[in-house]
């Protein structure tokens, strides 16, 4: 139908199966009963970037701006895919989760993100102050943020880059 003739177009490979119900419903079961609307997508994860890759070269865009984000234990998956579908939306030029202690990047996130996972380069690292240290070398700003922060995030300069730390659910931010 109208969904594999545009993957086509998009020069997306498409294979179509007709499938019995009760494969069907086995599938939907396995996938935590999110409604396919007719249609399943086998998708392969993303690879995580490495963290140089995400952060410009040291001073090449120091006053051109952008915004990056560092999720700190962040255990929710569908906080996780929440927050790649609005950094989509807002341009998020990339996401640095920690690989401990932080939901795995699983089916729940990709569902939630709702593409935004496909369009937010990531990295997954071990050690959030080293990442943060590396990009401070680069030039952007680091901002953490906090529920009782006495000034809202929109009173920082927009022009040059930034990136936000966002606290774990219940504990918030770590001293890092």
């Amino acid at each position: 139908g109208d969904v594999a003739d545009e993957a086509r177009r998009q020069r997306i490979p498409v294979v179509i199966k007709k499938s019995a119900p009760q494969k069907m419903n086995r599938r939907q079961s396995e996938d935590q009963g999110r409604r396919t609307a007719g249609s399943v997508a086998l998708v392969k994860p993303r690879i995580p970037s490495a963290l140089s890759e995400l952060f410009p070269d040291p001073g090449q865009d120091a006053q051109t701006g952008g915004l990056w984000l560092a999720l700190d234990c962040i255990q929710d998956p569908h906080n996780i895919g929440a927050i790649f579908r609005t950094a989509a939306f807002f341009g998020v030029r990339g996401i640095v989760l920690t690989k401990d202690r932080s939901a795995p990047i699983n089916a729940t996130v990709y569902d939630v993100a709702s593409g935004g996972m496909e369009a937010v380069p990531f990295a997954v690292e071990t050690n959030l102050s080293r990442s943060i240290s590396q990009a401070k070398e680069t030039g952007v700003w680091i901002m953490g943020t906090s529920e009782h922060a006495e000034e809202d995030v929109s009173a920082y300069s927009q022009d040059r880059p930034w990136l936000i730390v966002i606290g774990n659910e219940e504990k918030g931010l770590r001293r890092l």
